[in-house]
């Protein structure tokens, strides 16, 4: 048996104590929100004055700047039972995050020009995007995780293993590389009476992730063709860490018909020995972020495999063509058309890329019977999950 030596850095390892803000002020107007500072936190109650009247105000704390770390903390949003609204604000160098008492969620916001505003919106901030439900009256654990040199913010609700939403282009230190790192809790909406208590606030820095982890683990995403393949049921013994498509309506184009609802985080992909995509689409950004599918092709040259499985939502017909992952798959694996002429028998094209491969499977036709499919594709998963 050959030996295996593996250096293993731990990924993205704390280079300093967390830091947690103690001394607050308060920038309150008259008539504004009623903050109370607690020994591991603060409570506000909301007076929702609107942004028509300057807002509730906030309280804000000086934090250092760090370029690359996490933000964690406990909330409990109370909304009251009328006048719901957006309410509890909070920001973080240049994220920005709001609760919404209507919708009983958490959002976050990435600013563009008024003239993007949805119609009928008068009131709320224009370009936002909802993170995650939030149940009102419960605690939850939040994290939310920067990068500044990539433009990224990853954020947690509850389980820290996949993030809740991924946001990709986030100006993350904006205006705080020339003032300075702060953190700010307010109130930004027409929520009067609504009590939001943030607690246990720490704030890490932490270093890039380095080279040379040992990567271990097997991600699948599983797209329209994954009844047929049953991937996660042919490696289960990896135990796979498995991403499923929500479908909102069915047609045969992906866009504004499905998502991921959840998606891998920078540590999942950084870690993953085994990448497989099962039919999964890539034809719209809200299908699979740009940005994710970078984190797949870096993965790959660093040293994990990368298995593609064809599909009617995989490679041309899913918009690989269009994506960073053009450039790694093994030639003669896009042909240029959405709907190219199907391969003639079963085949595995491969490619090596830096450290890692690229294999893609075509050319096994479905039939009524997925059974009769997976008899026939064992074979050829033997050879590419070898």
């Amino acid at each position: 048996m050959k030996s295996l030596v593996a250096v293993i850095v731990v990924l993205a390892s704390v280079t300093a104590p967390a830091f947690t803000p103690t001394e607050w002020t308060r920038v309150v107007p008259n008539g504004g929100l009623r903050a109370t500072f607690l020994t591991n936190g603060l409570e506000q109650v909301l007076s929702g004055r609107g942004k028509r009247k300057g807002g509730d105000g906030y309280t804000a704390s000086n934090v250092p700047l760090y370029e690359r770390g996490r933000l964690d903390f406990d909330a409990k949003i109370e909304p009251p039972e009328n006048n719901r609204a957006m309410s509890h604000f909070m920001t973080l160098y240049g994220i920005r995050m709001f609760w919404h008492d209507a919708c009983r969620d958490w959002r976050v916001i990435i600013p563009a020009p008024n003239a993007h505003r949805e119609s009928g919106f008068a009131d709320e901030p224009v370009r936002h995007y909802r993170i995650a439900t939030f149940s009102p009256g419960e605690w939850h654990h939040c994290r939310v995780f920067f990068d500044a040199e990539n433009d990224r913010v990853e954020f947690f609700l509850d389980d820290m293993t996949d993030p809740a939403y991924i946001a990709g282009g986030v100006s993350v230190w904006d205006q705080a590389e020339y003032e300075g790192g702060m953190l700010k809790i307010g109130g930004m909406g027409l929520s009067r009476g609504s009590t939001g208590t943030f607690a246990n606030i720490k704030l890490t820095r932490e270093n890039a992730s380095v080279a040379g982890r040992k990567r271990t683990g097997t991600v699948v995403f599983e797209g329209l063709a994954s009844d047929y393949y049953r991937v996660c049921d042919v490696l289960a013994a990896e135990s796979p860490r498995r991403y499923l498509l929500d479908g909102t309506r069915y047609c045969y184009w992906s866009k504004n018909c499905y998502k991921y609802g959840k998606l891998p985080g920078h540590e999942t992909l950084a870690g993953a020995r085994r990448i497989v995509l099962a039919d999964a689409p890539f034809q719209f950004d809200d299908v699979l972020p740009g940005f994710v599918i970078g984190d797949i092709v870096s993965a790959v040259e660093d040293g994990a495999v990368l298995v593609v499985l064809d599909g009617p939502f995989a490679l041309d017909k899913g918009g690989y063509g269009d994506t960073a992952i053009a450039r790694i798959l093994p030639d003669g694996a896009l042909r240029g058309t959405a709907f190219p002429e199907p391969a003639t028998r079963p085949e595995i094209l491969e490619r090596k890329v830096g450290k890692g491969t690229v294999k893609v499977f075509r050319g096994l036709k479905f039939g009524a019977d997925p059974a009769d499919f997976r008899t026939r594709f064992a074979p050829w998963a033997a050879k590419l999950f070898k």
